[in-house]
């Protein structure tokens, strides 16, 4: 869906990842464009800063040790 996956201790499986990628560009532009719209969805300081102050309340009011 975004990003392609290689036995990290393989450098014949990274190797061949890193080919395909590089020998089909519009493989390469959707991954991306679907890695780019993931982490944006997910990972976004809108999405991700109301939970860290939540967490940061919770220890400082002892909820949380």
């Amino acid at each position: 869906h975004n990003g392609l996956l290689a036995d990290f201790f393989s450098p014949k499986d990274i190797s061949q990842a890193v080919a395909t990628i590089l020998n089909d560009s519009d493989l390469a532009s959707k991954l991306g464009s679907n890695a780019r719209d993931s982490i944006l969805t997910k990972y976004s300081l809108e999405k991700t800063l109301p939970l860290q102050l939540s967490l940061m309340q919770l220890v400082a009011t002892g909820v949380l040790p």
